[in-house]
């Protein structure tokens, strides 16, 4: 059977058959040759059963060659299909052709093919280049390359063909194919072809300059302006958030070294020290506006400087937009009526004791209406205002946004309720100092100090959230810059019941009859035990032992007295004060094994108290 078979590939080879029938090229579509082309450019159309290398010989005939007039013969070659992976194509050059129309065939291995259709050979093309809009494209990294697009007309459709030349630079290096993803090359744009280019990879270049178009032996397109941004789009946001924050370290380096602000002692953050009103400790709605309006400028017309600078290579300062200025003179008006209206009228309660986003739109703890509606629309303006600004492109951005006609009036009425609002309250409390000045144990007594602005005869106390009676809160003024109404400077309170309050930390809330509020801690000194995490321990006996305490406040008017386990009564005993924050204890612990009473107790009257656990051996 094998040598049946092979006699029979020797006799189909010797008749000339091939032994097994190989597919033959062909070239279909719709149709496969371009509609036209110019001389000294490229041609290529698609084939099916092709072998990328082998060299092909294309002619074109008119249809009326004779002997001492035969086809044209072209060299070309079968090449792969960049584009479309698996495809390949016929590709050759319109070299020393007339014009005219042709019918094309193709010799591949001594046989010819006829391709359907027919092509068009021009003499050359009007190459023309709109205008680039933006005339501005961007690198892909600092010092790296463009690519952007080209819009016009006649481009033709094989990249091979044409050249971008820079104005006193040249033509441009481009590779035949985008095959690598770094190349600069030139690519087409299947869906309108002739009217867009994509130029990949550009070499790095800077400034403003002028590029033209050429295709194959056509004359070159017109010049059209372009300039290259030194950095990338992004890259513009960020340098300057980089150096609107190089100001705010500038800034904060300076607060940080103003003795005066009190930063480097008291700690107060860098929002203290710009939003904070000394007088009640609470963030100042003014200067928040103020501040907020302020940065949105500088970073918006920073934003625009390196806009024109950096990626439209305009080196000149940038305009002022309409209605900018009267925007921050607004703002800049309402914080300094603010502060007269407050010399005149009094401050807005302190409200909690710490300083917060709250103050904003608070005032004694109680969220006002004009005040909210101030903060909401600064915040909205605000941030409007930038968002504007940072969605524009850069390359186009030439100056800022300007301010609405309507956003003026608008603004004002705001900023009119806010100042109306502070003349027609009252003033609220603010707890400036607050002092223990009797405690009587006996009584259940506490008489407290509180100096401040505002605080009336007729408030109603807090203390740890709870709110105390009237009979059991006492007020009596000691100090009042106007005998004729209700708020003072200095007041003391007597509170009843009070043995809860002798030991530890308390919140204490004093509460005007308009609702306005100021919190404080008291005592602001408090003396008080440090319990370490095995707590305390001595050995009992009947021997003295001596305990050492750390915590803090202790001064040498501090008393002491120890109740045994199982004792009655507590006994008296001896202190030593190391430290402010160290003292030794000396008692006898007894003999009773469990848990005794240490209390130490302040000149005041005020107490700390810790348990001590006594161990028998």
């Amino acid at each position: 059977m094998r040598s049946r078979y092979i006699i029979w590939i020797v006799w189909m080879s010797w008749c000339g058959l091939p032994a097994f029938a190989q597919p033959q090229p062909s070239f279909a579509g719709a149709p496969p040759l371009p509609p036209e082309a110019g001389i000294g450019e490229h041609v290529t159309f698609t084939g099916e059963n092709l072998t990328v290398g082998k060299p092909v010989t294309v002619y074109l005939r008119t249809g009326s060659e004779k002997d001492n007039n035969p086809s044209k013969a072209l060299t070309g070659a079968i090449v792969g299909d960049a584009n479309t992976p698996g495809s390949r194509l016929i590709d050759f050059r319109l070299a020393d052709v007339k014009p005219g129309r042709y019918f094309v065939s193709v010799d591949i291995d001594g046989k010819n093919y006829a391709v359907p259709g027919e092509l068009r050979v021009i003499p050359s093309r009007d190459v023309h280049l709109d205008e680039l809009k933006p005339n501005i494209v961007y690198p892909d990294k600092v010092g790296g390359t463009f690519t952007f697009d080209l819009s016009g007309q006649n481009f033709g459709t094989e990249p091979k063909d044409m050249t971008l030349e820079i104005d006193g630079a040249g033509p441009v290096r481009t590779a035949v194919a985008c095959v690598a993803p770094t190349d600069a090359c030139i690519q087409t744009d299947r869906n309108l072809p002739g009217q867009v280019l994509t130029v990949r990879n550009l070499p790095n270049r800077q400034g403003e300059a002028r590029l033209r178009v050429r295709v194959g032996n056509s004359p070159a397109s017109n010049f059209v302006p372009i300039r290259f941004s030194l950095i990338p789009k992004s890259y513009v946001r960020l340098v300057t958030l980089t150096i609107v924050g190089l100001l705010a370290l500038t800034i904060v380096a300076v607060l940080l070294a103003g003795q005066h602000l009190g930063l480097t002692t008291a700690g107060r953050s860098i929002a203290n020290a710009l939003l904070l009103d000394q007088q009640t400790n609470t963030f100042s709605l003014s200067k928040f506006q103020l501040l907020l309006w302020t940065g949105a400028s500088v970073f918006a017309y920073i934003y625009l400087f390196l806009c024109r600078s950096l990626v439209q290579w305009s080196l000149e300062i940038p305009p002022i937009p309409d209605g900018l200025p009267n925007l921050l003179a607004l703002s800049v008006g309402t914080t300094v009526i603010s502060a007269g209206v407050t010399g005149i009228r009094g401050s807005k309660g302190a409200g909690p004791e710490s300083p917060s986003i709250a103050d904003l739109f608070s005032t004694g703890g109680m969220i006002v209406g004009e005040r909210f509606q101030f903060f909401l629309w600064t915040i909205v303006a605000v941030f409007g205002f930038v968002g504007i600004v940072l969605v524009n492109d850069p390359a186009t951005l030439v100056t800022l946004p300007p301010i609405p006609d309507g956003f003026l009036p608008l603004m004002g009425v705001s900023a009119v309720g806010y100042l109306g609002g502070k003349l027609a309250r009252k003033p609220g409390p603010v707890i400036k100092t607050l002092g223990i000045i009797n405690v009587d144990e006996a009584a259940h007594t506490m008489t407290i100090a509180l100096q401040g602005e505002n605080l009336s005869t007729n408030a109603t106390f807090q203390v740890d959230d709870q709110l105390l009676r009237a009979d059991l809160a006492k007020v009596s003024v000691t100090k009042s810059d106007d005998p004729t109404s209700d708020l003072n400077t200095q007041i003391q309170v007597l509170f009843r019941e009070a043995d809860a309050f002798i030991a530890g930390t308390h919140s204490l809330k004093i509460i005007n009859p308009d609702g306005q509020i100021a919190v404080a801690t008291f005592p602001m000194d408090a003396m008080t035990i440090t319990v370490p995490d095995g707590g305390l321990s001595v050995k009992g006996g009947t021997e003295e032992v001596q305990l050492q305490i750390t915590g803090t406040s202790f001064d040498d008017k501090v008393k002491a007295t120890w109740k045994p386990v199982g004792a009655d009564a507590p006994t008296a005993a001896t202190v030593t004060v190391v430290s402010p924050t160290s003292l030794i204890v000396a008692f006898r612990p007894g003999t009773g094994a469990g848990k005794g009473q240490l209390v130490l107790r302040s000149a005041a009257g005020l107490k700390a108290i810790a348990e001590v656990m006594v161990v028998v051996v």
